[in-house]
């Protein structure tokens, strides 16, 4: 079984498009990242991702933290997906999707949609290139910050959908791991993976990891991807 897809990812207009501009978008971001955020009580124009317990891989009856460190999560303002046939797929910011529309409605005092529009007028030449394509294309997009000696434990996100981490600003000593096989992010490029396998994430570097998570559904995918492996994934 394949664990990324990078090479064939880029078979899709869109993703060709992101990776091309790349530097275009990580400009926006770091722009939206030097801005205090108004919705934010800390004016921090990230949120921690929640600190929450989840079965361990090994033991589902134990729980323990996701993740130990700093990890820093931002909407890019795409609009939810309407499609309600994967009820199990993540938006936004992943499986956690209604314990988090509660946690950044507390934390920020908005809803996630009012920041989803606020982020929108942030990110003006990341959505001027959406819109030369397919309309929902997207089924989210965000920013993932992580500063050095982060450590994201191994779990399983949502399905029927292709995680895409375009890489912004990397750090070599960063890495992902899906179902045992280890990767590096590369400035520009983007690292593709059904959410659904086991994955980690170490970053022993020096410097935060800045990448665009943005996910694509199997089934749009596949209208561009005609690889065989690739068209028997359950979309």
């Amino acid at each position: 079984m394949k664990n990324f897809w990078n090479e064939e990812i880029m078979d899709i207009p869109v993703c060709r498009d992101i990776s091309q501009n790349w530097q275009s978008i990580r400009d926006e971001a770091l722009a939206y990242l030097d801005t205090p955020h108004p919705y934010s009580r800390d004016k921090s124009p990230t949120i921690p991702y929640p600190i929450y317990r989840v079965p361990t891989i090994d033991n589902p009856e134990a729980t323990e933290r996701l993740y130990e460190g700093q990890w820093g999560i931002a909407p890019l303002g795409v609009k939810r997906s309407k499609d309600t046939n994967h009820k199990s797929s993540s938006n936004i910011f992943g499986a956690s999707e209604k314990f988090l529309e509660k946690y950044t409605k507390w934390k920020s005092g908005k809803t996630i949609d009012e920041n989803l529009e606020y982020a929108s007028t942030k990110f003006m030449f990341f959505h001027e290139l959406l819109q030369k394509h397919d309309e929902g294309c997207l089924m989210s997009a965000s920013l993932s910050l992580l500063t050095p000696g982060t450590i994201i434990k191994p779990h399983f996100g949502g399905d029927h959908f292709i995680r895409c981490h375009l890489c912004l600003v990397n750090d070599e000593a960063c890495s992902i791991t899906v179902n045992g096989e280890t990767q590096k992010w590369e400035n520009g490029k983007i690292t593709a993976f059904e959410d659904r396998l086991r994955h980690s994430v170490e970053h022993l570097g020096t410097q935060d990891r800045l990448i665009l998570i943005f996910d694509i559904s199997i089934e749009y995918a596949k209208k561009y991807i005609k690889d065989a492996e690739f068209q028997s994934l359950v979309g």
